[in-house]
């Protein structure tokens, strides 16, 4: 999947001037796909969380950034977006982001529009109504400098997005915000049943999978499905053997273990 976000951020890269930095955690295979692609790496232990875009974020600072956008290795923006991303960089904003997104679900083959944050009914997805999703928050030089270069808790291995929205309200930063779908701008995240709670794929609303093609490349909506394929073909082999050999002893056993070893086969 990596191969797909590389193949991304260099579209982006034919038009602006861009840095790019990914932090992981698996060695030598990481560090090889990064080299590839051309983007600089930071190995850094996957957990807590919060401590490794921290360390991200403070190795950004050597390369003297106007701004800096945070973005996971399984998301794809238009080249529309980053222009208006860009814009509001030149007029000087503090953070700039949106506040919904698109979802591929892998396995299902399924595009689908997630309205953002504030509209689950619960209180506290309500408090949150308006902010900024986590995947394409651009924060300027000088709130990062405001923030000593850590806008996350170290400590966090969740709610990432609120504990950086809480030290900016602490600093008093105005966040400048707009949606994708009300500009007509697209970004999507490759999500598969693994690295996401598959129920909220189901509770978005669906949309044509033609909109890939009005904001993508042919070859980026190639590589998608041919690692769809992939993935598809890589776990139903592994559903099937298990499901074969425990189904009948242990059934809920078997689902865990599928989604470990699902989560853990790293198709690249």
């Amino acid at each position: 999947m990596f191969r797909i976000f590389a193949a991304g951020v260099n579209r982006l890269k034919e038009k602006f001037d861009i840095v790019t930095l990914s932090v992981g955690s698996e060695g030598s295979r990481s560090m090889k796909l990064c080299q590839e692609a051309g983007i600089n790496y930071l190995e850094f232990p996957n957990k807590p969380l919060g401590a490794k875009f921290n360390a991200g974020m403070y190795v950004m600072k050597s390369f003297d950034p106007d701004y800096v956008m945070i973005m996971g290795s399984d998301d794809l923006l238009s080249t529309a977006t980053f222009e208006k991303i860009h814009e509001y960089c030149l007029q000087g904003k503090e953070m700039i982001g949106f506040t919904d997104l698109y979802f591929f679900d892998l396995y299902d083959k399924k595009l689908v529009y997630w309205p953002g944050y504030g509209n689950r009914g619960t209180k506290a997805d309500n408090n949150r109504k308006g902010e900024a999703i986590g995947l394409g928050r651009t924060l300027s030089r000088a709130i990062l400098t405001k923030l000593n270069w850590q806008p996350w808790r170290s400590d966090a291995n969740s709610g990432l997005d609120w504990w950086m929205t809480q030290r900016l309200k602490i600093l008093k930063a105005s966040p400048t915000v707009f949606s994708l779908k009300e500009n007509g701008l697209f970004a999507v995240d490759l999500k598969s049943k693994e690295n996401i709670c598959h129920s909220l794929l189901y509770t978005c609303d669906k949309v044509d999978n033609t909109l890939l093609a009005s904001h993508l490349t042919e070859k980026e909506i190639k590589s998608i499905f041919n690692y769809r394929d992939q993935y598809v073909k890589q776990t139903w082999g592994v559903r099937q053997n298990l499901q074969g050999k425990l189904q009948v002893f242990m059934p809920l056993f078997s689902e865990c273990l599928l989604s470990y070893l699902e989560e853990s086969s790293g198709i690249y």
